[in-house]
């Protein structure tokens, strides 16, 4: 009878802590995917293993979506063309810019510290009372 109350509790608490909110981040990078297409298996054996290690994958950690199941609160995004699409959002979902496709290694960086760049200024201008994003980018 206790391991079968110790295992309850057990999946309580997991339950809790899955249902629980957790934090907004102040941003995020939306990949859209489709497992068939090259490049983003390419990106995905190049980039993804040591995005979340760099300061840019801290600053706006990947999520990856199917480009052909769109999730309901990324419904307001303009919509996918080519796959791999990157968009980079803020924390209230606010377009900062997208990445169309991936054509390197080098070129995904440059572009996403362009990005980033554009994100640090919209935070700015949102500090001061002003939105320099939108919707739908």
């Amino acid at each position: 009878m206790k391991n079968l109350t110790r295992l309850t509790l057990m999946t309580a608490a997991l339950l809790l802590a899955t249902l629980a909110p957790r934090p907004m981040l102040a941003a995020q990078l939306i990949m859209f995917d489709d497992e068939a297409c090259p490049w983003c298996i390419r990106f995905k054996e190049e980039v993804l293993p040591v995005y979340p290690k760099t300061d840019e994958g801290k600053a706006a950690p990947i999520r990856i979506v199917d480009a052909a199941e769109v999730p309901k609160e990324l419904e307001h995004l303009e919509p996918i063309v080519y796959t791999p699409t990157f968009v980079l959002i803020d924390d209230e979902a606010h377009v900062i810019g997208r990445i169309e496709g991936y054509p390197g290694y080098e070129f995904f960086w440059t572009r996403l510290e362009e990005l980033l760049d554009k994100l640090k200024e919209h935070e700015a201008r949102k500090a001061a009372g002003k939105n320099t994003a939108n919707k739908s980018g």
